[in-house]
């Protein structure tokens, strides 16, 4: 079967499920979006193009005659109009990254292009079981459309990777924000930040590239780092005692949230702590690989436990690779196929 992956910026997640899938003979792949988000990844794509807007996908897509089902990404959510406008002839299976649903303060105009997202869509792939259950239930989703649980895993290549020297301290991965605004407040870590200073406990935090931003959380006491290599990125996050994820505050966005940070701090063999995370939370207790606190107060009284729990993730890590979901995403192809 021929499958496109169609993404706006084609982001790690795409990047993660292209490699898995490029090592099988059943599919062959292309991909089609605006940008590359992890640039240095652009060689995996063997067969690539890109679009410039929403008029040019949609003249590209009427273009691929030698492809069986598309696999569109979000976000955005119009992609998937545009796709099955242009190719109404194609199965579509919607790998739902972000959920607008699932925010806490949702856009009226998102939602839209999420409801008709979603009612167009053939299939559903979700990266959490939370948000499986919520987009079902919130969009009324038949029980004849099929949809699969697919976690952000890294893949097994990244298990050779080098580990750096040990450094004492927390670390956090991905965007952040200082901000009252409600739609990207979950990602606020500066009280965190204060926090872990005034108890002599570092921080780091990896891929700020706003200036502003990094002054700022340095000033709350955080070491900052910008943007890296994606292999680079997962030495770097082994130096550390605790991976992060979540928020000081109970909020909507961390509520089902698996994360790729989750699983590159567990590909870089370092143990995780879930704040107001819980089924993140409950993952990592399940399997050994961390703690689910509802408190940032709560670390200073976990923090040495990192030590066995570190034993764990390496012994573990391999368990937790893209490579091993493979036939769960071509189950899914095959049953909207037909075959």
């Amino acid at each position: 079967m021929n499958v496109l992956h169609l993404s706006h910026n084609c982001c790690i997640r795409v990047i993660k499920e292209a490699m898995a899938l490029r090592s099988c003979d059943e599919v062959g792949l292309h991909h089609m979006q605006i940008e590359v988000a992890n640039k240095e990844c652009l060689p995996v794509l063997d067969r690539c193009s890109f679009y410039r807007d929403q008029h040019q996908l949609k003249y590209r897509l009427k273009l691929l005659n030698d492809i069986d089902l598309i696999h569109c990404h979000n976000e955005p959510n119009w992609t998937v109009e545009v796709a099955k406008d242009a190719r109404p002839d194609l199965p579509l299976v919607f790998d739902i990254h972000d959920l607008e649903s699932a925010r806490t303060a949702p856009v009226e105009d998102l939602l839209e292009y999420e409801r008709t997202a979603i009612r167009l869509a053939d299939a559903y792939i979700f990266p959490s079981q939370g948000y499986q259950a919520h987009a079902r239930k919130c969009h009324n989703i038949p029980d004849s459309k099929p949809s699969e649980v697919v976690y952000s895993y890294c893949n097994n290549e990244l298990l050779n990777l080098e580990p750096r020297p040990r450094i004492r301290g927390v670390v956090y991965e991905g965007n952040v924000s200082h901000t009252s605004d409600m739609r990207i407040a979950y990602s606020d870590q500066s009280y965190v930040s204060e926090y872990l200073k005034t108890h002599n406990i570092p921080f780091a935090l990896y891929g700020i590239e706003d200036e502003r931003l990094m002054k700022i959380y340095m000033d709350f006491g955080a070491m900052c780092f910008p943007v890296l290599p994606y292999g680079s990125l997962i030495e770097n996050l082994s130096r550390y005692d605790w991976g992060y994820l979540g928020h000081p505050e109970p909020c909507r966005k961390w509520l089902d949230a698996m994360p790729n940070k989750l699983f590159e701090y567990i590909m870089a063999g370092i143990p995780v702590i879930c704040c107001n995370a819980p089924e993140a939370g409950a993952f990592v207790e399940q399997h050994g690989l961390g703690v689910s606190i509802y408190s940032i107060h709560e670390i200073p009284e976990i923090y040495e436990q990192h030590t066995e729990l570190r034993k764990n993730v390496q012994q573990k890590r391999h368990e937790f690779i893209m490579e091993s979901q493979v036939e769960t995403i071509l189950d899914l192809y095959r049953k909207v196929l037909n075959v």
